[in-house]
Formats: structure tokens, C-alpha cells, sequence
């Protein structure tokens, strides 16, 4: 079921590469099935057109840290506080 929902997503996304929307579900399918390095990818090209989106970042961090790239994860979630500095105490 999961990969049929990102088969669907990806044939969406080659429409239409900067929905946000879609982008921020892939990855997160991508996440759930352990595809750590594709959904790295969506995380970057979402970062791309949101640079803001703090979601975005936050699971960008989190995979960086699962993929046991430690300095990435701590850029991304520095980069998180900076942006909302009062939301993650």
C-alpha cells in the first residue's frame, strides 16, 4: 500500500515538481519505509522552494542524524532555531 502511494506521488511530482504539498508526503512515506536517502532528496528540493518550512528542517535533521551525518543534523536544527528561536526550548 505504501509504495503504491509513492508511485502515485512520484508520477504526481514529475507533473508537477514543486508541489510542496506532495513533496512534504513523500518524503514522508520515504521516512516510514526506512528510504532515508530519497526522502532526504524530497527534504532538500521542499527546502528549495520553502526555505523556511521548519518541518521541513526538523526532518531533514532527523534523517541527517539517522544516516548518521551528525554535523548535517546539528546545521539543520541550529538553522531551526534560528528561524523560530522560541518554538523548540
Amino acid at each position: 500500500m505504501l509504495i503504491s502511494l509513492i508511485d502515485d506521488l512520484t508520477k504526481s511530482l514529475e507533473k508537477e515538481p514543486k508541489n510542496a504539498f506532495e513533496l512534504s508526503y513523500h518524503n514522508k512515506l520515504y521516512l516510514i519505509i526506512g528510504k532515508y536517502d530519497e526522502a532526504f532528496e524530497d527534504l532538500n528540493r521542499l527546502l528549495e522552494i520553502e526555505p523556511d518550512n521548519t518541518i521541513a528542517l526538523r526532518y531533514r535533521g532527523e534523517t541527517n542524524y539517522m544516516m548518521k551525518r551528525y554535523n548535517e543534523s546539528i546545521a539543520d536544527l541550529k538553522e531551526l532555531l534560528k528561524i523560530k528561536p522560541n518554538e523548540y526550548e
